[in-house]
């Protein structure tokens, strides 16, 4: 697992949770949050197949149950947060918005926490 390429992706989606912010505050960032939210999973999904390369050479985290669960919910949940936004065309964008930004936060984290089981 790569400590730099886990930090780069944990600060990409702090920035796209302020983006997300920035949106609600009525600020024309909409299209910026979306492009950053997909973006952002492709990165995830990119530390996630680091860590299972990782995984698969030998390398083992201390805690693997817990250590898996990480990896699942990093992909999982980017992907529940985009199927739940943009869902309805006359939906309020604000719904959407805190989507983004709240999944981006639990994003980040869940990278991080992911990053710390390897010890």
């Amino acid at each position: 697992m790569s400590p730099a390429l886990t930090t780069a992706a944990v600060l990409y989606l702090g920035i796209v949770a302020l983006v997300a912010v920035g949106a609600l505050l009525g600020l024309p960032l909409r299209p910026a949050a979306r492009t950053g939210q997909v973006t952002g999973y492709l990165l995830t999904l990119v530390v996630v197949g680091a860590d299972v390369v990782s995984l698969v050479t030998g390398q083992r985290p201390a805690d693997l149950p817990t250590h898996l669960a990480y990896a699942a919910t990093a992909v999982a949940l980017p992907l529940l947060a985009m199927r739940l936004s943009g869902q309805d065309e006359g939906a309020d964008d604000r719904v959407d918005l805190v989507l983004v930004a709240a999944s981006s936060i639990v994003g980040a984290v869940v990278l991080a926490r992911l990053a710390q089981t390897w010890g």
